[in-house]
C-alpha cells in the first residue's frame, strides 16, 4: 500500500534540492511548454504579451501561486514516486523517485498513465485524496 510522506508546498527555490529544481522545470514545461528556470516557476513575473489571435495569455508561469504541492509516495519503506500537482490539482507530473523520468502526467483533472501502472494508479488516487 502506498503512503504519502514529506508533502510540501514550496514557495522558494531554496526549499528544493537540486533534483527537485530539475523536476520543477520539467513540471512547468509539461504545463505550458515553456522552458523556465525553477526560480521563475516560484515567483511572479510580468505577464507576457498575448501570443495568440484571441489575446489570451493569463499565466506568468508561477506554479507556486497556483497551489503547487509535492508528495513523496512510499511503498514498503521504499520511496517510489515523486508526485507534483498544481492549479488546484488539475495538472501535474509523476516521476520515478529520484529521477526526472515522467511516468504520468495530469491534464485538466485527468491522469495520463502508461501501460503497467496499477501501483501508480493507487498513488495518484492517494494524491488526489491528500490534496483535498
Amino acid at each position: 500500500m502506498l503512503e504519502f510522506r514529506a508533502t510540501r508546498r514550496p514557495v522558494d527555490v531554496e526549499e528544493l534540492t537540486p533534483l527537485q529544481r530539475e523536476q520543477l522545470v520539467v513540471v512547468g514545461r509539461h504545463f505550458d511548454g515553456v522552458d523556465r528556470s525553477a526560480d521563475s516557476r516560484l515567483r511572479d513575473e510580468p505577464i507576457p504579451e498575448p501570443e495568440d489571435e484571441d489575446d489570451i495569455d493569463w499565466d506568468d508561469g508561477n506554479l507556486a501561486a497556483h497551489g503547487l504541492v509535492v508528495h513523496e509516495a512510499w511503498e514498503n519503506g521504499v520511496h517510489v514516486y515523486d508526485v507534483w500537482c498544481h492549479h488546484g490539482n488539475d495538472n501535474g507530473c509523476v516521476f520515478t523517485a529520484g529521477t526526472t523520468d515522467v511516468i504520468a502526467g495530469r491534464f485538466q483533472d485527468t491522469w495520463m498513465v502508461g501501460d503497467d501502472t496499477s501501483p501508480l494508479d493507487d498513488a495518484l488516487q492517494a494524491a488526489e485524496a491528500a490534496a483535498r
